[in-house]
């Protein structure tokens, strides 16, 4: 299957831990990003021209694009795998850096915030998707227990 193929599970040991990492630390990510705007909100603040409360408030806005996701995911999302899904998480956490580096106004950045959010969603729904399908189903508590 593609997820196999992903994870090369067949292959060898050594690429399927280092795809499992790969995908634990994609997570982490996505975890860490919406938390790192509060804290350096001032500077944004100065960067964008604006108020550093309405710079904070963009983890709401990086929070309800994450939600809307994980909704989304219910429909179309049963049929993105992670080989696809994955990439294009990446792409849009690219994206959101890009954007939220040339804001020149606090809306901007907000939008960007928006983007980050999408990527936040699919990292962690597909990346928790991808390890779950990588091991058997008798396995799958004991290893899904350390995600």
């Amino acid at each position: 299957s593609r997820l196999q193929t992903f994870f090369r599970m067949s292959d060898s040991p050594r690429q399927s831990q280092a795809a499992y990492w790969s995908v634990c630390l994609l997570i982490l990510v996505a975890l860490i990003d919406s938390q790192v705007v509060s804290a350096i909100a001032p500077q944004i603040a100065a960067g964008v021209g604006a108020e550093k409360t309405l710079v904070a408030s963009s983890a709401a806005t990086y929070s309800i694009f994450n939600a809307a996701v994980a909704f989304g995911l219910g429909g179309y999302g049963r049929r993105l795998v992670p080989t696809r899904g994955l990439p294009i998480a990446a792409m849009f956490a690219v994206a959101a850096a890009i954007l939220a580096a040339v804001a020149p106004n606090v809306w901007v950045f907000h939008a960007a915030r928006a983007v980050a959010g999408i990527s936040g969603g699919l990292t962690s729904a597909l990346g928790i998707a991808a390890l779950a399908n990588a091991s058997s189903y008798a396995k799958r508590g004991s290893q899904m227990s350390g995600v």
